[in-house]
């Protein structure tokens, strides 16, 4: 909490709190020790300067206490539960933004649960009681206005009840939202609720033509890169087929756009790694209508109207056809949340379904592997590349929102996945075991991120082992819907401390 502040919330709307200069209504402190026994409970009318036996300010919301305050209070194991009373024994809300605030922790630096030879959490490892366990800061944000804070390693309070329904908190957003993945059905009531969920009953479940379904495709085919979208464009199917003997490749093509005819460029006879393109005819200077874009000895791209490998990758990405991930949990949230008092309070934030390229491979004209199915990857997203260096930028293409002010405006609703970035945060790694993290829950789930196109197109999922892992994404996995919570949503008072049995409840 730096120098000791303590965030006691924002004020309500309609309230005669006062301003910095000056309250109205006496306002009571209270810290609470076990959440039960008050700790400490002092009083500020307005006409004092003496409070908690310093002097302090109220401004915009909060108490600044001294740092030796701060460090006495921390004594004997006191968590705070700070609230202000004002007027006719109206609370100042508490917000979820608060509760990961008063925790949090930098992440570049050793700390309770982080012992590192380079200090700070290592992301190429785990999550564990070396490596990270509890809420901290992620550090290359420190200094913005929101900065990210986000769960990490075997926690349990991070437990939230929205729409009643149960979701974990992952991390904040850079606007001060709280992002939520979803984590079942409450098995009790809205008054006393119990989220203790685990394995498929942590996953989206339809009804699908009169079953209850909780496995989806995330796409409905593979054999194109298209299909690694969370929504795409025009499909370039792979075909197979090897080419006739003795037929002339080309690095590259002329094309006539009045006959609309290809002719090849640099031509030789055969495939290698720097000529794809081909008539699949015996002559040099043979010209074709379409022409072929070999990315494997035995399989091709058919191309047409004068365009390259790389418009066909251009047009693969565009927006137009939802997928089938995609599909599902917009139907989810339709049946659950829209057009109920819960709608109003979830932000309009970036998903990305990041199809940047890190390798083309066999889909680069100027030079990819262009031999058998067993020597490489055709394409592999950056995502994949960057696996030990989360970070949060996302292509206006691939950043999937509500509207198109920050993103592509391609969501019908704010609702979508996670991604392999918020996994690596919370503790998971690429083809690593973590059962003790709270993203691994016993079964396999899609996340968001495109990993690679080899003849068929792969997603990244965790393992129900915790690891993070590509899958065929034709495979029937499960779904976690994943929502983002407004800046300043307040929880209900019951003495929630976030666990299974007592998640903090939204109002």
């Amino acid at each position: 909490m730096g120098d000791g502040n303590i965030l006691v919330g924002y004020i309500p709307q309609n309230t005669t709190l006062g301003t910095a200069n000056g309250v109205n209504g006496k306002i009571t402190i209270k810290a609470y020790l076990d959440k039960n026994k008050i700790a400490i409970s002092d009083t500020y009318d307005g006409n004092e300067t003496d409070l908690m036996g310093t002097t302090n300010e109220w401004v915009n919301g909060r108490v600044n206490l001294t740092t030796e305050e701060w460090n006495a209070l921390q004594q004997n194991g006191i968590s705070f539960q700070v609230k202000v009373e004002a007027n006719e024994g109206l609370w100042v809300e508490e917000t979820l933004y608060d509760i990961i605030e008063r925790q949090t922790v930098m992440d570049n630096i050793n700390s309770t649960f982080v012992n590192n030879t380079t200090p700070g959490i290592d992301f190429s490892n785990i999550s564990s009681d070396t490596n990270g366990k509890g809420v901290y800061t992620f550090s290359s944000t420190a200094n913005d206005a929101y900065p990210v804070m986000y769960y990490r390693g075997a926690v349990e309070n991070n437990n939230v009840l929205f729409a009643n329904k149960c979701w974990k908190m992952v991390r904040t957003t850079d606007t001060g939202g709280v992002k939520l993945i979803y984590n079942g059905e409450n098995k009790g009531t809205e008054e006393a609720p119990n989220c203790d969920n685990t394995g498929e009953e942590t996953l989206m479940t339809l009804n699908i033509d009169g079953t209850e379904t909780n496995k989806f495709a995330f796409n409905v085919k593979n054999n194109s890169p298209a299909y690694n979208g969370y929504m795409y464009g025009a499909i370039y199917d792979t075909n197979i087929g090897a080419p006739a003997n003795n037929v002339y490749f080309g690095s590259g093509y002329t094309y006539d756009n009045i006959n609309n005819l290809y002719t090849l460029t640099d031509a030789k006879v055969g495939i290698d790694e720097f000529h794809h393109y081909t008539c699949n005819e015996t002559t040099s200077n043979g010209t074709c209508l379409s022409i072929r874009y070999y990315f494997w000895g035995l399989e091709y791209f058919t191309l047409s109207d004068g365009k390259s490998i790389k418009d066909a990758i251009d047009e693969m990405q565009l927006n137009i056809i939802n997928s089938n991930a995609k599909d599902k949990i917009e139907r989810w949230y339709a049946e659950n949340i829209d057009n109920t008092d819960f709608d109003n309070r979830i932000e309009d934030t970036i998903y990305c379904n990041d199809r940047s390229i890190y390798q083309l491979g066999g889909l680069n004209p100027n030079g990819g592997y262009a031999g058998n199915a067993s020597s490489g990857a055709v394409l592999i997203y950056s995502k994949d590349a960057l696996k030990f260096k989360p970070n949060f930028y996302c292509r206006r293409n691939d950043a999937f929102t509500l509207t198109n002010g920050r993103g592509n405006g391609m969501l019908n609703y704010p609702i979508a996945l996670l991604i392999d970035d918020e996994a690596i945060l919370a503790g998971g790694k690429k083809n690593t075991t973590n059962e003790s993290y709270y993203l691994s829950i016993g079964t396999s789930y899609y996340l968001m991120s495109p990993r690679s196109f080899d003849r068929m197109s792969y997603m990244n999922r965790i393992l129900s082992n915790g690891s993070i892992y590509s899958d065929n994404l034709v495979n029937n996995r499960g779904l976690r819907p994943v929502l983002s919570l407004k800046n300043g949503t307040t929880i209900v008072d019951n003495d929630a401390d976030g666990t299974v049995s007592k998640p903090y409840v939204i109002k």
